[in-house]
């Protein structure tokens, strides 16, 4: 859910309609590779200092699930 479809979700309840989720789904290859990299650089800030996998990213979380005892399979 993207908070888009939130303020169109509160809207359709604040004025009393049935609540409709609408979208179209985009195959990839119609996608500009700029937007998917965007896409991409935007939920890996690092991703142009590594070569696929942030191992610093990697590390910091298997630090911090040990520390919390957080684990999932």
């Amino acid at each position: 859910m993207t908070p888009l479809m939130v303020i169109r979700f509160v809207d359709q309840v604040a004025d009393g309609r049935k609540v409709v989720m609408k979208y179209t789904r985009t195959p990839i290859e119609n996608i500009s590779n700029n937007m998917i990299y965007g896409v991409i650089a935007g939920e890996d800030q690092r991703f142009l200092d590594h070569w696929g996998v942030d191992f610093q990213a990697l590390w910091e979380a298997l630090e911090k699930n040990v520390k919390n005892k957080s684990f999932s399979i």
